[in-house]
């Protein structure tokens, strides 16, 4: 019976430590802005048709500026270079350079 107890608090363990990874991070933390826009991963934005930049996460900045940032849009702003930098262009217009690209290599 012991044996059944340790078991079961095993795997209830595994369970609860487990539980945060499968959760996608809705949340970020930086400890300035807009230079801490580096470290959120490009998951926390979504690029519209238009070329803006939307905030899809909650960023929290820290220090003596402290303040959330949440809902955001950014176009033509240096936030908006530096997702355009690290996180390029959106799936749909990526997809279609590239078959534009095989379609040309096939004609030639």
């Amino acid at each position: 019976m012991l044996k059944g107890m340790f078991a079961a608090a095993a795997c209830a363990a595994s369970v609860l430590v487990m539980a945060p990874v499968s959760q996608a991070a809705t949340e970020f933390s930086v400890l300035s802005w807009p230079d801490g826009l580096k470290y959120v991963p490009c998951a926390a934005f979504h690029k519209l048709p238009d070329g803006t930049w939307e905030q899809a996460a909650a960023i929290h900045v820290s220090g003596a500026n402290a303040k959330t940032l949440s809902g955001n849009r950014y176009k033509n702003t240096s936030q908006s270079r530096m997702l355009e930098a690290r996180c390029g262009e959106t799936p749909a217009s990526a997809i279609e350079k590239q078959q534009a690209g095989a379609q040309s290599s096939v004609t030639n």
